[in-house]
């Protein structure tokens, strides 16, 4: 170093530094000459370190500077060995009797980065104000310069020549490998350009940051990118090459994806080391790279002109480029003839879509229509019951406290207060199309049934079906056979009279029906166990409701083949049969229980109530639940019903 080129004002020398006295604080230049890693610590505030040596010519074996810092950004950016850092306010202490320097609470620093072929860059603390001066500029250029003199002569062990990466004192000992030579759940370094990056996610318990690198040898398990398809984009970024089965995707996670965000650069070329070959979710190829126990960055900058690896990949580079130029006519006359193909295919599906759009908007009139006329048809229905529904007589209203309850049913809201059924379908609001939504407790006996038989009290609703539409009403009466694979669910319905004589038709369907029963819909055509199950669980609700109505209806069937002769002849026996049966139901009643009655021989006993109202019986009172619900039409008006909700037998 030339004389005229003195220690600038207020700077101390290393060798002087390195002599000073504990705690003592001090500014100091120096070059760069090795490079830790930086990585966060483990215990206590987790701070982000890293170790500098440097030297100048009165320390040429150097000093240690060891930093604490609570951001990353905040050590310094040390980009290659022979960077030139201004370090002040470093406190003066020694390590194993070897003199080191601290950095402090107010240190601060200033790099001159050298850069192969260019301007030195200058970087500094992100809160530093400071900046080179004219003595600071003259003292480094001599500095720098008396070190490359130094480093002919000596060629000390460990260093780098002068613009050429950092090369980290715990760097790997791994050989370096090509993407082509990767193979899944191994362990590789390689070196690479840095095509895209991507910040990843950070969270409190994760930080990644994703990195697509390529060093131009291909590998049939990474993913192919083609030019003019995948709309040329990767992550919603515009994709410029390598095309095909060229670039790994790495992800770095922990302490590597919180440096990545600072360090890396789209462009550069870098060394990666322990990446993890692994299959992702799609079957390709990817990198992972995971900090290790001690917090160790696993990447570094390299020079473009100034590592022979490098070269080598900017050599496969040129090549990779040479191909694809001589094969692009080829490949562009490949997607015109692919485009077009897939043009004509679009209008063949458009026609298709456009024919199968017309066909549901044709089906979905008939449906409307259809779906009017059911309504018409249910309308007259409702007139025809209300008509046959007995005028009601409040004087006969029944008395909750003076009935014996059917101790076999019970609700989940045994104590709420019981509202009649009459109040239960008044309109709310005076509108009867619209419904409340809610759910009641009453008390109501079982007069009749649907579907007549108990094998249809099951059907087959596709599960895609049930999805979209868990409300849809489905025809109790229908049964179809279809395919087994699809699900069986309950539905049927009971007519109900409450204790105000008033009737409603109350569904039970799937899960209400199931805790109902305690059974899980089957085929019941075929499942005679669960048929017999089904039919033993419903006589303790209806008592023998079921076994008069299925009398009922055999000797409906028997009446069409009979002549009216042999009708006469029986009914005067039947009249007998039907005097005592009126006595022995009212005794039974009176008490609470069933009435089970004989049909072995005719079928015909009759229960003493009026036979146009009470056609197959009674079943003694229950405590019960319902839920009200309204199904949508498609006019946007509504039709009010009730479902069972909360009640089991047994």
């Amino acid at each position: 170093m030339n004389p005229e080129t003195p220690l600038p004002r207020g700077y101390t020398s290393l060798a002087a530094a390195s002599r000073s006295a504990a705690n003592s604080f001090v500014d100091v230049i120096g070059v760069v000459i090795d490079w830790q890693e930086p990585f966060q610590t483990q215990r206590g505030a987790r701070d982000w370190t890293c170790t500098i040596t440097i030297c100048d010519k009165s320390l040429p074996t150097g000093i240690k500077a060891r930093f604490f810092q609570k951001q990353f950004d905040h050590l310094p950016a040390v980009s290659n060995v022979g960077d030139v850092f201004i370090l002040t306010s470093m406190k003066v202490s020694s390590f194993k009797g070897e003199p080191v320097l601290l950095s402090t609470f107010g240190f601060s620093w200033v790099g001159n980065i050298i850069r192969q072929g260019q301007k030195p860059l200058i970087k500094k603390h992100p809160t530093s104000s400071s900046s080179f001066t004219i003595q600071d500029n003259n003292y480094i250029t001599h500095l720098r310069s008396w070190w490359v003199i130094y480093l002919k002569d000596k060629n000390p062990t460990g260093s780098s020549a002068v613009g050429g990466s950092v090369v980290s004192s715990g760097g790997s000992r791994r050989k370096m490998e090509l993407v082509k030579n990767m193979k899944l759940d191994t362990y590789y370094d390689m070196v690479g350009y840095v095509i895209k990056t991507f910040p990843g996610v950070t969270t409190e318990e994760f930080d990644n940051y994703t990195v697509y690198i390529t060093d131009y040898t291909s590998n049939p398990m990474l993913y192919d990118y083609k030019m003019g398809e995948d709309n040329g984009e990767v992550q919603g970024t515009k994709w410029n090459g390598p095309w095909g089965k060229y670039t790994l995707q790495v992800t770095l996670w922990d302490n590597n994806a919180a440096a990545a965000r600072q360090l890396l650069q789209e462009g550069s070329y870098i060394q990666i080391t322990n990446i993890r070959a692994r299959k992702n979710r799609d079957g390709n190829l990817e990198g992972w790279v995971h900090g290790d126990a001690r917090g160790n960055v696993n990447f570094y900058a390299l020079d473009e002109k100034g590592d022979s690896r490098v070269m080598e990949l900017v050599a496969r580079s040129k090549e990779y480029a040479r191909k694809f130029s001589d094969n692009l006519p080829a490949y562009k006359a490949h997607l015109k003839r692919k485009r077009e193909e897939e043009r004509k295919q679009r209008e063949l599906e458009e026609l298709a879509e456009r024919e199968e759009r017309e066909e549901r908007e044709e089906l979905a009139a008939a449906e409307a229509a259809k779906e009017e006329e059911l309504k018409k048809e249910q309308q007259e229905l409702d007139k025809k019951e209300k008509r046959k529904e007995p005028k009601k007589d409040h004087k006969k209203e029944v008395d909750e406290q003076k009935i014996v309850k059917n101790p076999s049913v019970r609700c989940y809201r045994p104590n709420h207060t019981t509202t009649l059924i009459g109040e239960i379908k008044k309109p709310a609001d005076g509108d009867i199309e619209s419904y409340r939504n809610k759910k009641y407790r009453t008390v109501c006996r079982i007069i009749d049934f649907m579907p007549e038989r108990l094998e249809d009290f099951t059907r087959v609703v596709e599960d895609d079906q049930m999805n979209q539409d868990p409300d849809k009403e489905y025809d109790i009466d229908r049964h179809n056979g279809v395919d087994q694979s699809e699900r069986w669910i309950w539905r049927f319905a009971l007519l109900v009279e409450g204790l105000d004589g008033e009737l409603m038709q109350v569904i039970v369907d799937s899960g209400d029906a199931e805790h109902l029963l305690k059974l899980t819909a089957t085929d019941l055509r075929k499942d005679d166990a669960t048929l017999t199950r089904l039919r033993e669980v419903l006589m303790l609700m209806w008592d023998d409701v079921e076994q008069r109505k299925t009398a009922a209806l055999e000797k409906a069937i028997e009446q069409k083949q009979v002549p009216q002769a042999d009708k006469d002849a029986a009914a005067a026996t039947k009249k007998r049969k039907r005097q005592l049966s009126r006595k022995k139901a009212k005794k039974a009643r009176q008490n609470g229980k069933p009435i089970i009655r004989d049909h072995s021989s005719d079928g015909e006993d009759e229960p003493s109530e009026d036979l146009e109202k009470y056609p197959y019986g009674t079943s003694r009172y229950f405590d019960c639940c319902l839920m009200e619900y309204g199904v949508p039409l498609k006019n946007e008006a509504w039709i009010r019903r009730w479902k069972l909700h909360g009640t089991t037998v047994g």
